[in-house]
């Protein structure tokens, strides 16, 4: 508040102390003279302070002259000098605020296109991981379903909200006898553990650093290089492209992958949580949101295989979830007696999705 006041009192429009109230109050000899004086002339505590400053150097204001020659040297002061140099200090600061304001933010290169539409490349040399690029056409071919069956971020963000709310304790589900044609019943091990988790992009995932050794994510760099000086002429292109495999932190490739999920980019996302499981085949949140993916493009059938390796995991993290997105594949399929017996299971069990899971079986 202090300061605040000081800033008001350096702005405002009243008259403050002269030279002559300075010099007149240095030659006062009597405590009573110079009380009057301050009664009279300091209006504030900015001023009561800069007669202090005075008190050092005796009240001589013959020092302010001696300041303005050199702050203010005629051969050598320019107001546009001056003006420029405090806004090149600003965008300084400014610079730096917003490079420190998120330590962990990833940023995407970008290329630079100049007036001949000629790329100019930063650092002359720009990493590109594959999928940025290129989506595999299998992947580019699918079609999303209509919106009201889909299976959204938000929902998903908004359902381990209330999970984690949901603190009724209930039995390991049985598993399913089901034909040996159809997909592998869920059978969940009951000494699964709850595995470390960490949230990235508002969604939950298996914090994979806690069981793995340095994990990384095997995958392909797009290098765009920039033509050296000593080689251009003419016909040269001004940069060189090639294909580098390269090794990428696990935790790293995961966040951007769950990023694009959360930005409902779905084929991207798909693309790179493929990659993942090429890495890692058993991994559960590579899965887990492969198959939401799947399941809102209408892959069903490919969605379930994803749930059940959840499912049939060591960790029990993402069970609930998984059996209930596997039930909701079923009954899209039309597969009804399957998805009966799984959603009977899921409300016998009183776990979160029972309730659901009873007005599903009304339906039917």
């Amino acid at each position: 508040m202090k300061n605040s006041n000081r800033y008001k009192d350096i702005f405002s429009s009243k008259e403050q102390m002269s030279r002559s109230d300075v010099e007149k109050y240095g030659e006062q000899d009597s405590t009573f003279s110079k009380n009057s004086l301050e009664q009279k002339e300091m209006h504030d505590s900015f001023e009561q302070d800069a007669i202090e400053g005075w008190d050092l150097v005796s009240y001589d204001t013959t020092v302010i002259s001696t300041m303005k020659s050199k702050i203010f040297n005629k051969s050598s002061f320019s107001w546009l000098t001056a003006i420029s140099s405090l806004v090149i200090g600003a965008l300084l600061v400014l610079g730096y605020q917003l490079i420190t304001h998120e330590g962990n933010l990833e940023i995407t290169p970008q290329i630079v296109m100049q007036n001949n539409d000629t790329p100019l490349l930063a650092d002359e040399k720009i990493n590109i991981e594959s999928t940025e690029v290129i989506i595999p056409v299998e992947i580019e071919k699918m079609i999303e379903t209509i919106k009201a069956e889909q299976i959204i971020p938000e929902v998903i963000i908004e359902t381990f909200v209330k999970k984690e709310e949901f603190e009724i304790e209930f039995p390991a589900l049985e598993p399913i006898r089901v034909p040996a044609v159809v997909h592998t019943p869920v059978t969940p091990i009951i000494d699964k553990i709850d595995a470390k988790e960490i949230y990235l992009n508002d969604l939950k995932l298996i914090d994979y650093r806690a069981y793995r050794n340095d994990p990384f994510i095997e995958t392909e760099q797009l290098i765009l290089t920039g033509t050296s000086a000593d080689k251009e002429d003419k016909t040269s292109e001004s940069f060189e492209y090639d294909w580098k495999n390269v090794q990428i932190p696990y935790i790293q490739y995961l966040d951007k992958s769950v990023y694009y999920f959360n930005k409902r980019k779905s084929k991207k996302a798909l693309a790179r949580f493929e990659t993942i499981i090429k890495s890692y085949p058993l991994d559960v949140n590579a899965n887990f949101y492969s198959g939401v993916c799947l399941y809102n493009f209408g892959e069903y059938t490919k969605a379930i295989s994803r749930f059940e390796t959840c499912i049939n995991s060591e960790y029990r993290n993402f069970d609930d979830e998984s059996i209930w997105m596997k039930a909701l594949c079923l009954e899209h399929l039309n597969r009804t007696d399957e998805a009966k017996k799984l959603f009977h299971l899921i409300s016998e069990n009183k776990g979160f999705y029972a309730n659901q899971a009873k007005e599903k079986l009304k339906s039917f």
